[in-house]
């Protein structure tokens, strides 16, 4: 659910994002979130 929600968000931002660049930046992201976001989504 955070990857779709992300992609929706990011492709929003940059329409010339690869499937690539796109999953290393949601990588990035959900690395860098709080355990009160991870456990949010993870529910």
């Amino acid at each position: 659910l955070y990857r779709q929600f992300k992609s929706r968000e990011l492709r929003k931002g940059h329409s010339g994002i690869t499937a690539s660049e796109l999953s290393t930046l949601i990588s990035t992201l959900w690395k860098n979130e709080s355990e009160e976001e991870k456990t949010f989504w993870q529910k």
